[in-house]
């Protein structure tokens, strides 16, 4: 579509029961490619869940610097592709969908779900995707700086396309020491490929 694309991973089960099996929609955030339910084969969210019997779908909204027009989408551009999908995955399974969506992506989850009034949701599951933004704020600053921060009117920021290195390089910032912590352990890790490779495409 427009704004995603559509993955459904493990399409040609062979059992019986695939036809039984719980659908779920799986949503990553904007800085984060779709690849992180699918980093490799030993690192994969999506294997995981259809070995417990589970039928995934992983919305990919791709690199918005990289897609035509993607720095020029919205919020709703967003949360109606989310909707979309789960029109889409409902019409092709004929069944109502478990949405599981992590950070900026679960955000996504909980406006789509409200402007669908659940509508065709079987569940809703997110994954680090807070509704507080003071909690977690780094060095100790205090809650309110997280409020002010949230009245920045839309004018000032509306014409303002944020590409996923800030957004990455922000994230970093707030949580510093997990962040050097990681950088050591991949120079200590350099010599090590077979231990290495399995991350490669997380690390990208």
């Amino acid at each position: 579509q427009r704004i995603h694309r559509l993955r459904h991973y493990f399409p040609d089960t062979p059992d019986a029961s695939a036809a039984d099996r719980p659908v779920v929609v799986l949503v990553p955030p904007l800085m984060v490619s779709a690849d992180v339910y699918d980093i490799s084969s030993k690192v994969s969210a999506v294997a995981v869940l259809h070995g417990l019997g589970v039928d995934p779908w992983v919305v990919d909204f791709g690199a918005p610097e990289r897609e035509p027009g993607g720095l020029e989408r919205t919020i709703t551009d967003h949360v109606l592709a989310v909707s979309e999908a789960v029109d889409t995955v409902r019409k092709l399974t004929g069944r109502d969908v478990h949405l599981g969506g992590y950070s900026q992506g679960g955000m996504f989850c909980y406006q789509a779900a409200a402007y669908r009034r659940s509508e065709g949701i079987a569940s809703l599951v997110t994954f680090g995707s807070p509704a507080d933004t003071s909690v977690g704020l780094p060095f100790g600053l205090p809650a309110w700086v997280a409020t002010e921060a949230g009245r920045i009117p839309e004018w000032v920021l509306g014409s303002i396309a944020v590409p996923g290195w800030v957004t990455r390089t922000g994230f970093q910032l707030l949580s510093p020491v997990k962040s050097v912590r990681s950088r050591i352990d991949f120079i200590r890790r350099l010599h090590d490929r077979d231990r290495l490779a399995p991350r490669e495409r997380q690390r990208r």
